[in-house]
């Protein structure tokens, strides 16, 4: 049986794109990723992987922007420059030597609100 051919003259099926029929993966996801604390404008992520030998770097998204790199050895983070009192969804993705990333740790965290009684040095 023959599928019909898309528009783009793409017939919609998987296709070998010179990857060896599939795209290969970084071999050790984060796991575990947890928030462990935070400010009004900041927040500490951690996590673990099963190979560390296998990453060449994390890659540490909030709300889908890339806003940190992290050597193989370093599993913790300290996000800065957040908006107070605001939910954001956090991505930790590994990245072998090839540049191929692993699929994402996600967390939610929410960063404090600004303490009205902290003093300030107008």
């Amino acid at each position: 049986m023959q599928r019909p051919d898309h528009a783009d003259g793409d017939d919609g099926g998987a296709r070998d794109r010179g990857t060896g029929g599939t795209a290969p993966v970084a071999r050790a996801a984060p796991t575990g990723l947890s928030v462990d604390g935070t400010t009004a404008v900041t927040a500490t992520l951690s996590w673990s992987t099963t190979a560390p030998a296998r990453i060449d770097h994390y890659d540490v998204y909030v709300d889908g922007d890339k806003r940190a790199e992290a050597e193989p050895a370093r599993t913790r983070v300290v996000l800065a420059n957040l908006a107070p009192a605001t939910t954001h969804s956090v991505d930790v993705t590994a990245v072998d030597d090839a540049g191929t990333a692993s699929r994402p740790a996600t967390a939610r965290l929410r960063t404090d609100p600004v303490d009205p009684a902290v003093e300030r040095n107008d």
